[in-house]
């Protein structure tokens, strides 16, 4: 009778994760990062005249109604001009939910009938939620870019580091283990860690003691 041998198991080879592919990876979404902020920002000051040419057409059209001689379009707009400064505060103040605020004050979605006067605030409300697009945007991007330049000063290599380690396994890591294989000292470990979270390459547990790869994170790396 053949005698049956038991062999241990052989682990799986670990993973070779080259950290130098890995970091021109996050440069490289780091420049497509600031480069779509830019871009936001280009757009949203093509957006910003939204508001003066509304506010111009509007007044030059209500000269009609009233009965008067129409100031020319060029001078009404280059009077709406003023109102950019105000679109800008009314954005930093409404923090991107002025059509949240301005139905709420109307009555709610609930309370709002067709009347004439409801008609027509909904409308105002409407014109000045297209005229804040601009505003908001430009905002957006700034404060995105801010939020970036706070990341602490090159943060890449150290997160290029703490990414190879993640690499290697598919579900969480704990982060001592992600620390002490990512060779990193605590301050630049905690740092890459800001820059990671910001920019939604990873997650970490409540109580954080794992880390793991965001699924859209880990097809951008491999």
């Amino acid at each position: 009778m053949a005698q049956t041998i038991y062999r241990k198991p052989v682990p799986p080879p670990a993973v070779k994760i080259d950290v130098q592919d890995v970091l021109s990876r996050v440069r490289k979404y780091e420049r497509s990062f600031r480069s779509r902020w830019v871009l936001m920002i280009v757009l949203g000051m093509i957006a910003l005249w939204i508001g003066p040419l509304l506010a111009a057409t509007i007044l030059w059209v209500l000269q009609f109604h009233v009965g008067g001689i129409p100031d020319s379009w060029g001078y009404l707009f280059a009077w709406s001009i003023g109102l950019i400064p105000l679109l800008f505060l009314m954005e930093w103040m409404t923090r991107g939910a002025f059509m949240d605020d301005a139905v709420d004050g109307i009555g709610g979605t609930d309370n709002m009938s067709a009347s004439f006067s409801h008609r027509q605030m909904a409308t105002l409300a409407l014109l000045t939620e297209i005229s804040l697009w601009g505003p908001r945007i430009i905002l957006t991007a700034l404060r995105r870019l801010s939020g970036a330049s706070r990341l602490g000063r090159d943060p890449q290599p150290a997160a290029a580091a703490v990414l190879a380690v993640l690499l290697r396994r598919e579900d969480g890591t704990p982060s001592a283990t992600v620390l002490t294989q990512s060779g990193l000292a605590a301050d630049p470990f905690g740092d890459a860690l800001a820059y990671l979270t910001y920019h939604e390459w990873i997650d970490i547990s409540k109580d954080g003691l794992q880390l793991w790869i965001l699924t859209a994170a880990r097809k951008r790396l491999v």
